[in-house]
């Protein structure tokens, strides 16, 4: 069922996961910011 959700295709996978470590980079900085204010 997951080989079905998820396309096995690196390129979407690395992509994907790109984003994902982005988004949590930028979520640290804004508390490390929220929390030195």
């Amino acid at each position: 069922m997951r080989a079905t959700v998820l396309p096995p295709d690196d390129l979407i996978i690395g992509d994907y996961a790109l984003k994902v470590n982005i988004s949590t980079e930028c979520a640290y900085k804004i508390l490390y910011l929220a929390k030195r204010s």
